[in-house]
């Protein structure tokens, strides 16, 4: 699930999604961790990709790109927080109301 959002954060982003086609590509992409955001630099212009292997394909974008990610991440971030502590609020009230301790 985890990797779901990644995915949908990069494509809003601007990220694009490609598929390796050619050996060569076939070869760099095998070479990528999985689910983990690499940096490259080619011709001094830095690149960045995302190996989403269980869709066998990669999320490539630039500069602005990755920026533009890191602002999505934060927002997303900020907006879920809320909602985690209200949980976790509500998590541990009922847990002491059932005679439960989930708090850790």
């Amino acid at each position: 699930m985890e990797t779901n959002k990644t995915t949908s954060l990069l494509s809003q982003a601007g990220f694009r999604m490609h598929t390796p086609q050619t050996a060569k590509e076939k070869d760099l992409y095998a070479a990528f961790p999985s689910n983990k955001l690499e940096r490259g630099i080619v011709k001094g212009k830095a690149f960045y990709v995302f190996k989403d292997e269980k869709a066998g394909a990669e999320y490539v974008g630039g500069e602005t790109e990755h920026q533009r990610y890191h602002q999505l991440c934060m927002q997303q971030h900020v907006a879920q927080a809320p909602e985690e502590q209200m949980n976790d609020f509500f998590t541990r009230s009922w847990s002491r109301q059932l005679g439960h301790d989930y708090s850790g």
